[in-house]
């Protein structure tokens, strides 16, 4: 479903300057005046691109609705090949000035349901898809913990319930996933679920067997903390699951 940028006015648009004009690369979510969280694949060739408020539509783009970019601030655990610890945060050099379209969202400061919940959560998940072009909002069914991701154990993870012709689009990567209102994941990636039996395929948006895969943000609270004083102080919980994580690169301290 097509929403105007009123309904998710925490969603900034990542856009490249291409040979066919202004293109959406990928996607930001504003969660304090000067601060952002996206995927670090976003801005891994971060040439030619700036980020856009205030567009539910690539025919609404302005270079006048750009935020100047300061500091793009990678977590050092990133690791590409593997798709571990993919977030970074973007801080803008002036202060956003918030209106109806244009406004921070709140960073979920409690850890993943443990009830009947934990593999079945009820979120939203916005999106451009693979038109690039404009904004949608879909409810969607979001799994998390080792048994969340199928072959994906990793706990750092959200997986959301793979539908055939329904998932996210490279485009999405840093775009975010709401759950209960507040901020919860970071679109990172989609894999084909044939390479949990060794097949070696690379996936198409909505294609059959294809899985959304987002960024857990929980564990990352302290790390963001260092640098957006104002996000919530990580729960003991996330911690624990820190602690549980049986692959020792991955700490975020």
């Amino acid at each position: 479903m097509y929403i105007s940028i009123t309904e998710a006015p925490f969603v900034l648009a990542v856009v490249q300057d291409t040979h066919d004009g202004p293109n959406i690369d990928c996607m930001a979510i504003l969660v304090h005046r000067r601060w952002a969280l996206t995927s670090s694949k976003c801005f891994a060739k971060p040439d030619n691109k700036v980020i856009a408020y205030g567009i539910s539509d690539i025919k609404q783009f302005s270079k006048n609705q750009t935020l100047p970019i300061e500091e793009i601030i990678y977590h050092p655990g990133y690791h590409e090949h593997i798709n571990i610890n993919d977030i970074a945060i973007v801080k803008f050099k002036t202060p956003v000035e918030f209106n109806e379209t244009v406004k921070n969202i709140e960073i979920e400061e409690t850890t993943w349901p443990q009830d009947d919940r934990t593999l079945n959560r009820e979120c939203i998940s916005y999106r451009f898809g693979q038109t690039r072009r404009k904004l949608s909002a879909k409810k969607v069914r979001a799994k998390h913990g080792k048994s969340g991701c199928y072959c994906y154990p990793y706990i750092r993870n959200i997986c959301l319930q793979s539908i055939a012709g329904d998932s996210i689009c490279y485009d999405d990567f840093g775009g975010p996933l709401i759950c209960d209102g507040k901020l919860v994941g970071i679109a990172n990636t989609i894999v084909h679920l044939e390479t949990c039996v060794g097949v070696d395929t690379s996936p198409s948006c909505g294609d059959q067997g294809v899985m959304s895969m987002y960024t857990f943000i929980c564990p990352y609270l302290q790390w963001v903390k260092w640098y957006v004083r104002k996000t919530p102080a990580p729960p003991a919980s996330c911690d624990a699951s820190r602690n549980a994580e049986t692959l020792p690169f991955l700490e975020t301290t």
